[in-house]
């Protein structure tokens, strides 16, 4: 590559941050680890629960985990949770079903509520810590995130597995999974290029297949093919691939943690 780029893998518990810099050894260039933002946006909820003032939730579709346990802890301690109809959609993809959770649509603010922005990714915040460094935020930003796709009825695990058998049978070439614009159904990605409309975005089990691919030693086996596997915090995907086609996957829910509790787990 011969421009900067801003590459975040965007996990349940942090966002990796890559400012890739042509010329320089990877090695070498720009690294950070750091809550991610559901955490983020599940800590300034539990602020706003802990000063007992009613919430109201604005911006995009994003991830839930944390914060869908903080919104949750809110509502039951009886105070008041109002959200955009966008979103809403992070707690679940059913309008009707966030109703039942005690979270009440509207279109603008109430008055006397605490207002918090959800977005999967926040550049403005980025390019402060980097600017502290004397560095720029590229232009170019490339972001790995996990989305089961738009559910309204069964299962969205189930939806998910349904989506990537089809890729599979229709070639399952590891490229195809990188989108300039994703398609509708995955509806957290649409929404990151809905408010980074130049961003390039992939699920995060594709693209760490790909990263596995670049270790020498698993490379040396790619025309042969192999068998890859990405362990996660909550989830592990394999994969059978060949070349740069995936021939077969298998994916589960990683063990949680006893210790964890079920609010807080990732649905």
């Amino acid at each position: 590559m011969e421009e900067p780029v801003l590459a975040v893998d965007i996990g349940s518990g942090t966002q990796d941050i890559l400012v890739y810099l042509p010329g320089r050894n990877l090695e070498n260039c720009p690294k950070l680890v750091m809550p991610s933002r559901t955490q983020i946006v599940g800590a300034q909820i539990r602020k706003v629960t802990a000063l007992n003032q009613d919430l109201f939730l604005t911006g995009n579709l994003m991830g839930g985990g944390a914060s869908t346990a903080a919104v949750k802890a809110h509502v039951r301690k009886g105070l008041k949770a109002y959200a955009t109809k966008d979103a809403a959609k992070t707690f679940h993809d059913d309008l009707n079903v966030v109703k039942k959770m005690g979270i009440e649509l509207v279109e603008k603010q109430p008055e006397g509520t605490e207002r918090i922005v959800l977005a999967d990714l926040d550049l403005a915040a980025l390019q402060q810590a980097l600017t502290a460094f004397d560095l720029e935020l590229p232009s170019k930003v490339i972001a790995a995130l996990q989305d089961h796709g738009e559910c309204l009825e069964g299962s969205n695990r189930e939806f998910r597995f349904k989506k990537w058998q089809e890729f599979i049978l229709n070639g399952g070439e590891l490229s195809d999974l990188v989108y300039r614009e994703a398609p509708g159904y995955l509806t957290r990605m649409c929404a990151l290029q809905k408010a980074i409309p130049h961003a390039y975005v992939m699920d995060t089990g594709a693209a760490a297949v790909w990263g596995a691919l670049c270790d020498p030693v698993a490379g040396a086996w790619r025309e042969r093919g192999l068998l890859v596997v990405n362990i996660g915090n909550s989830h592990t995907l394999g994969v059978s691939i060949k070349g740069s086609r995936i021939l077969a996957r298998t994916k589960r829910q990683t063990q949680i943690r006893r210790d964890i509790p079920d609010e807080e787990k990732p649905r």
